[in-house]
């Protein structure tokens, strides 16, 4: 956390004070699927809001959204006709009770933890208006109910600068948690803007107390479609816009302060204009490099492509060796089988050759034993 080097100074309580009740006020308008997941957010938070004002902008009906959300402190207003942002914002200040109020459009997300770190600056320092930081997120949608893709494109988390309000707004409204009474008493926005009233409001604000940055990211800040109103106002509405901006706040100035403010702004151009060439250069080299990049893996592409038809060629050349081998094997072993035969008949011949001249050899023995016996028997007598 970073508190404001800017006056006001903002310091810490000596004891936290006691849990705050908070509101927080949602301005819709035709944006059912859109309204679904923004009180979806809202029912995930660690802490739960003590009430949630929904502001429908005479836009369709969305009470049978917000009956899927009847753990929330939902309090339900239709505006028969269209009042606009900064109108129907003031009601849904006015209607609420809380001690602490934030905002919450129909097609922006808080993350978890966005309330309970919000209220937690509240309770430690003596700061009316805290915020925090917010990613910058587009969605695109097939139709209005269907999202297909996000993409995260920037992000708004700028420590706190009073002076820096006098010529741009840094500080994303659903990012703020701001004292009610604090609001009331200086008129909460201005009606006579269509648009950057949040903007008008910030600037009074500041010239009144400090506001304290919570350096997290803790909020989702939509883009989509051609119905956002950042997007969809025309270019001469946005000058229009701005020109009433300026009227009310630069031109009621002295010249020397408006001239000083100027000045200031053109060096911060200057600055932003070379972050924008550095930026421009560092794209262009790491388009350069993501191209040979791809060219190298082109290249080792190519060579595993290569490798790939030699692995298969020689897996090809060994099974043909294998099969060669088996045949000649089989071959061997038919060979060897037929010799093994062969030769078993052989040795069963010799055997019995064997066996015959045996018997030929005993009986031509008792012949020569008889024959023997005959002639000694002779010579006897």
């Amino acid at each position: 956390m970073t508190a404001s080097t800017s006056r006001p100074q903002i310091y810490r309580h000596r004891k936290p004070l006691a849990p705050l009740s908070i509101a927080i006020i949602i301005r819709t308008k035709d944006r059912p699927h859109q309204l679904s997941r923004c009180l979806q957010s809202l029912a995930e938070q660690k802490r739960l809001p003590d009430e949630v004002i929904v502001i429908n902008d005479a836009g369709e009906s969305v009470k049978s959204i917000l009956g899927e959300y009847s753990d929330l402190p939902i309090r339900l207003i239709e505006n028969p006709v269209n009042q606009g942002r900064a109108r129907a914002g003031n009601l849904g200040v006015r209607l609420a009770r809380s001690q602490v109020i934030g905002f919450l459009d129909d097609d922006d997300r808080y993350l978890p933890e966005h309330l309970l770190r919000l209220e937690k600056v509240m309770l430690h320092f003596d700061s009316k208006v805290a915020y925090s930081g917010c990613r910058v997120v587009q969605r695109h949608f097939l139709g209005e109910d269907t999202p297909l893709h996000e993409q995260v494109l920037s992000q708004f988390n700028d420590p706190y600068q009073a002076q820096r309000l006098q010529y741009e707004n840094y500080i994303p409204l659903i990012n703020l948690l701001i004292d009610r009474d604090l609001f009331l008493k200086h008129q909460g926005f201005d009606e006579q803007f269509e648009i950057f009233e949040d903007w008008d409001l910030l600037l009074r604000l500041s010239r009144q107390v400090g506001f304290y940055h919570l350096d997290r990211i803790t909020t989702e800040y939509g883009v989509w479609g051609n119905q956002q109103i950042t997007q969809a106002t025309q270019r001469s509405r946005w000058v229009q816009a701005y020109h009433q901006f300026l009227a009310k706040h630069l031109l009621s100035l002295e010249s020397e302060h408006q001239l000083k403010l100027l000045a200031e702004y053109w060096m911060i151009s200057q600055e932003r204009r070379g972050m924008v060439q550095n930026t421009n250069t560092e794209k262009s080299e790491l388009e350069q490099r993501l191209l040979q990049a791809e060219r190298n893996v082109d290249e080792l592409q190519h060579q595993v492509t290569q490798h790939q038809r030699n692995y298969e060629a020689l897996n090809e050349a060994h099974a043909r060796q294998d099969t060669q081998f088996q045949q000649h094997l089989q071959t061997t072993e038919q060979t060897y089988q037929q010799d093994l035969q062969r030769h078993q008949q052989e040795l069963k011949n010799l055997i019995q050759v064997e066996h015959s001249l045996k018997l030929q050899l005993a009986e031509i023995t008792a012949q020569y034993q008889n024959l023997d016996t005959e002639y000694k028997t002779e010579q006897k007598q």
